[in-house]
């Protein structure tokens, strides 16, 4: 394979992950998002339901009410700081920025002619380190990237003045 290739390959693959990581980042943030307001509704809930308990009603199913939501609200929480959306988001978001420095760097290399072999053994060696420290991205998110690069390449030829 020629060198030129490898790095068009490369810059495709890197574009991938750039993408990916990027969507992977909104993904959790969202769910984080979600189950936070879950929490807290739960816990209001909870928290009107017992008050509202206390006033001699004779609703049993007022307490059962509390107690839902209460136990849903605990679950809840403990889930939220367990899975730790916020992290994971943040660590997605850190790693598109640097996978997209890395594909800035292969353009760079492409735009110049830099194909000699050690500016791509030193490329190869950034992208397997940042491999090795970012978190995974969930295959139906990956799977995605490539028809989002090309949906976004579409609409940017597409308002090109002619």
């Amino acid at each position: 394979m020629e060198p030129r290739d490898l790095l068009e390959q490369h810059r495709n693959g890197l574009h991938i992950l750039h993408e990916a990581h990027f969507v992977a980042a909104k993904h959790y943030e969202r769910l984080g998002r979600l189950l936070g307001c879950l929490v807290v509704f739960l816990s209001a809930t909870a928290g009107t339901a017992i008050f509202q308990s206390f006033s001699d009603s004779p609703n049993g199913w007022l307490r059962w009410i509390a107690t839902g939501a209460s136990l849903g609200a605990t679950t809840l929480a403990a889930l939220q700081t367990f899975l730790a959306y916020p992290a994971l988001a943040e660590r997605h978001r850190a790693a598109a920025h640097k996978y997209g420095s890395l594909r800035r760097g292969v353009e760079r290399m492409l735009s110049y002619g830099n194909t000699d072999e050690s500016a791509v053994a030193e490329l190869q060696e950034k992208w397997d380190d940042l491999d090795e420290q970012s978190p995974s991205i969930p295959s139906r998110i990956i799977n995605r990237a490539p028809r989002r690069i090309a949906d976004r390449s579409a609409q940017i030829r597409a308002h090109r003045p002619q």
